[in-house]
């Protein structure tokens, strides 16, 4: 019979006896140690029970060393096909992205071993990224070895980058990987949506990027696909590193790529500075304006200080929507092929962003 497509699904009765198939088959859910024993027992003593237990925020956790801790709030999965296929599993700290030190990630998954190379586990990780942003999650960390090559895989496609080696962990004898994946946050304004960037964005960044009038405005100018790879690599590790960073820009009526606009460390030592483009068949329509109000307001909830622009002095367009956001120009600097001018928030936008800052969210 042929595979249905993936889903992920609650642990129910109806479903459980494939789970314990594979459980008397040897495979563990829990990566850490093997609890396909005690789990087949619970489930041979009250099997409606068992299925209960593993939904349940209630109670004590076994940790490897023998100790019990409470549980964390938690989201269970299971892959199916049309048959039992694996686990995948979300925990997390109410109002936090940090985890406790038992913890080894938010996101655990285990594919079963006739199941596997079939691109499960990348597909389920996809889909339980956006039941973590559901409950409030920024950004999740998952755990591997350094010799696990094919889980490293599923992470990196899914928008993992490598935050840490761990060269003593509580979890695992031996190196351990940390990866991070940032999730959010998502800003909404009257037409558009702005998520962070992402790989997904690659090839119309590509594009922007290699448009003399969009991407060539830039301080960069015109980068090739391998310059535009190295630069989005760049803007996703600032998102893991420091919360903030480059928003991809879609209509919401449509999809439609329109832009970036976000938030970078400016490289001539200006500190945090704007950054925006916008494809050519989308220009003209206020999108960047939209955009970078929505920006600023995010930088002033997330208190991260004064904010710079820097354009060239022919950006005539690039100056009206500094002037229509409250900035001032604060300095000009002279450059072989141009003149930059340096902008920065006002003394009344600066008083706005206070005011924001200390409103609640």
């Amino acid at each position: 019979m042929a595979a249905m497509p993936l889903t992920l699904v609650a642990p129910s009765l109806d479903k459980v006896e494939g789970y314990v198939d594979a459980l008397r088959q040897g495979w563990s859910p829990n990566n850490l140690r093997d609890v396909s024993a005690e789990q087949i027992t619970a489930y041979e003593a009250d099997p409606a029970a068992f299925v209960a237990s593993l939904t349940s925020r209630e109670g004590l956790i076994l940790l490897p060393d023998g100790s019990r801790v409470p549980k964390l709030p938690f989201i269970a999965r299971w892959l199916w096909d049309g048959e039992f296929a694996g686990v995948i599993s979300l925990r997390w700290q109410e109002g936090s992205d940090a985890l406790p030190a038992h913890v080894s990630g938010h996101v655990g998954y285990a594919v079963v071993p006739w199941k596997r190379r079939r691109g499960y586990a990348r597909a389920a990780l996809a889909a339980i990224l956006p039941e973590a942003r559901s409950v409030g999650l920024d950004q999740v960390t998952l755990t591997c070895d350094p010799d696990n090559a094919a889980s490293m895989g599923v992470i990196e496609a899914n928008g993992g980058l490598l935050a840490a080696r761990i060269d003593a962990s509580p979890h695992r004898d031996g190196p351990t990987l940390v990866y991070a994946i940032r999730l959010g946050p998502i800003l909404d304004t009257e037409r558009l949506v702005l998520s962070p960037i992402g790989l997904g964005d690659f090839d119309q960044l590509a594009r922007l990027n290699a448009d003399p009038e969009a991407g060539g405005r830039l301080k960069h100018g015109v980068l090739d696909a391998a310059a535009t790879r190295d630069q989005l690599d760049g803007y996703r590790r600032i998102w893991v590193d420091h919360g903030h960073g480059m928003f991809a820009m879609r209509r919401r009526d449509t999809g439609a790529f329109v832009g970036i606009a976000g938030l970078w460390q400016h490289d001539d030592g200006l500190g945090l500075a704007l950054r925006y483009a916008v494809m050519p068949e989308q220009r003209g329509q206020g999108f960047t304006l939209e955009a970078m109000r929505a920006v600023l307001d995010f930088a002033a909830r997330r208190d991260l200080g004064p904010v710079v622009a820097v354009t060239r002095e022919t950006n005539a367009a690039s100056r009206r929507i500094l002037d229509a956001l409250g900035f001032t120009l604060r300095e000009v600097r002279q450059r072989d092929d141009r003149r930059s001018l340096v902008y920065a928030q006002s003394a009344a936008l600066d008083a706005t962003a206070q005011r924001r800052r200390q409103a609640p969210s």
